[in-house]
């Protein structure tokens, strides 16, 4: 490829534009994005996959259904050569027959992506299910959400003040939260526990099961509204936040709570799963086997008793979040990425 020749990147990532501004000066060649929003039903990939074909590269962050329209497109017109790049998609389960069905097709249809942008490096299970080659798959470290925020909400505090204290053990987020689990451990270890969700067909939405068994008089539901100034607020409150996952889950579920609570300077506790037992690896968190009520247990009681592990824990987690910065950082990993593939692509 010519090292001059100017660049076209579509792209959902809204903020593109502005990061490439303060990127493309070390590229020497003109770079020009175009971001463009869909709802994912046929028409809108289709006015999308008429713009790739005046493009080099497609970037789609997560939208799973347009993703699999624009492969189907891919089969039909194969002569399309527009990269096409998927960041963070999110795969489930197949567990009933249909699902198991569309598994099998959805398979077939991702042959057509170029390459799989991905926040964790556990991809086994995306492997084994999905047909997904280890080749095609690039790890690149997520961020930390409202950062900007956070470190106003740390600079507010009196310097005497330990991030890591708080009045209750919290479990937090709404995908793939294992509830259950968390009301059976905190229902042992009689501490003040609070389940902060939105409301449960949000929650069903993102894949949390109901909890079957009621809550235990030490654990208090509350309901928050979604917006992340809340959920800043309602972290702040906690001695321990708890993000517990199913044991057959296959992405990085948690990735984004447990880095905002880490740079909060909270200690963490997640169960064992992709995107937690391959990064975590420098005792930045507490990791426990999933759905284990008295593993959690008494990882929460070590915690909450133990103040000077407590901090340590905190403290390590909080300098491997800041360490990963904001989305500037990760839009221009994958931006990198992106180019550099397809420079692979023409020099082959």
């Amino acid at each position: 490829m010519s090292q001059f020749r100017p660049l076209t990147i579509l792209s959902n990532f809204h903020n593109l534009p502005n990061v490439l501004e303060r990127w493309a000066f070390k590229e020497p060649r003109s770079i020009f994005t175009e971001t463009f929003s869909s709802n994912g039903n046929l028409l809108s990939a289709l006015r999308v996959f008429l713009k790739t074909f005046q493009a080099d590269i497609l970037i789609l962050n997560v939208a799973e259904s347009l993703l699999f329209k624009l492969c189907i497109l891919k089969y039909l017109f194969p002569w399309n050569r527009c990269l096409l790049i998927s960041v963070d998609i999110l795969l489930k389960r197949p567990v009933a027959f249909r699902e198991k069905i569309r598994c099998r097709i959805q398979r077939i249809l991702l042959k057509k992506v170029d390459a799989f942008i991905l926040y964790f490096k556990d991809i086994s299970r995306y492997c084994k299910y999905y047909g997904l080659r280890s080749e095609k798959c690039i790890y690149v470290p997520f961020k930390v959400n409202q950062l900007e925020k956070i470190k106003t909400c740390l600079a507010k505090k009196e310097d005497s003040d330990n991030p890591s204290d708080g009045d209750c053990v919290m479990a937090v987020g709404r995908s793939l939260r294992d509830l259950d689990t968390f009301i059976a451990a905190m229902e042992l270890t009689k501490l003040p526990g609070v389940i902060l969700r939105q409301s449960h067909s949000i929650m069903a939405k993102h894949g949390s099961i109901a909890p079957k068994r009621n809550c235990p008089i030490n654990v208090r539901e509350e309901i928050h509204d979604g917006s992340q100034d809340s959920f800043i607020q309602q972290i702040a409150r906690a001695r321990v936040v708890v993000i517990p996952r199913y044991r057959w889950d296959l992405k990085s579920t948690g990735i984004s709570t447990y880095l905002m609570a880490m740079a909060m300077g909270k200690c963490v506790i997640i169960s064992h799963g992709p995107g937690a037992t391959e990064l975590l690896r420098g005792a930045e968190a507490i990791l426990v086997p999933p759905e284990d009520p008295e593993s959690l247990a008494e990882a929460i009681k070590k915690v909450w008793h133990d103040g000077d592990f407590r901090s340590r824990t905190a403290a390590n987690g909080q300098r491997y979040a800041l360490s990963l910065g904001d989305e500037t950082r990760l839009l221009q990993d994958i931006l990198r990425f992106s180019v550099r593939l397809l420079r692979n692509r023409f020099d082959d």
